[in-house]
């Protein structure tokens, strides 16, 4: 089956097997799986790389089906690696299985393909793509929010740490030149404890960069992804 096609399967026809007892038969294919219950509801949607090894390993859904009453059956249908992600979105969208806590995102390029095929309405299509623009746009703004306040107060810190460091040195180095002699014991706890407030304040200040590398990276991604 060309996988366009996959768009208009009816889960409760696609071959199945009992969820209780054969799930070692289930195919070693790429695809995606329905679990359906004996009244025909689809409980849960996923995707495997293999469905056989998928459910042969653990699988949080497992607990999940077992604290639920009646028989279940699971229903697959192979399908590219490459478009796994889009035909579970896709199909977690269109039935939403009580069973999938969350629901992900179809990508723009995705949502093209669906309108493109039928799936949905390109009027759908356009009306999801001008969310997510919208979604994307606010982000950037947040994003942008926080990087504008790390940064203040990066440049806040280093401006109290120049000031301390030059009054606290100030005073120790009156004393020292007052005395005459060689530093007092207190004067080097003083000097000491200067030092060791130098560093902490300095690793502060490395760690508010690093958060804002990290928002102006994630800032390039989302605009990356924008593109998509």
């Amino acid at each position: 089956m060309k996988n366009l096609e996959l768009f208009s399967v009816v889960p409760i026809e696609l071959p199945s097997v009992d969820y209780w007892k054969e799930k070692g038969k289930l195919p070693e294919v790429s695809g995606i799986y329905f679990v359906i219950r004996h009244d025909g509801a689809i409980a849960y949607v996923g995707q495997a790389s293999s469905i056989k090894a998928r459910w042969g390993g653990a699988h949080s859904v497992k607990l999940k089906i077992s604290e639920h009453a009646g028989d279940h059956r699971i229903h697959y249908i192979e399908c590219d690696i490459s478009d796994l992600c889009m035909f579970e979105a896709y199909f977690i969208h269109k039935y939403t299985p009580p069973l999938n806590f969350s629901y992900p995102k179809i990508q723009a390029n995705e949502l093209i393909r669906m309108a493109e095929a039928g799936a949905i309405s390109y009027k759908e299509a356009f009306t999801l793509l001008a969310a997510r623009l919208e979604e994307f746009g606010q982000n950037v703004q947040d994003h942008r929010e926080a990087i504008s306040l790390l940064n203040q107060e990066k440049d806040q810190l280093h401006h109290k740490v120049m000031q301390d460091l030059v009054e606290s040195f100030g005073t120790v180095s009156a004393a020292f030149t007052q005395s005459g002699s060689k530093p007092k014991s207190n004067h080097l706890s003083s000097l000491t404890e200067m030092t060791s407030a130098l560093v902490d304040s300095k690793i502060r200040v490395l760690q508010l960069e690093a958060k804002v590398k990290g928002l102006e990276a994630m800032n390039t991604r989302n605009d990356a992804n924008s593109l998509n």
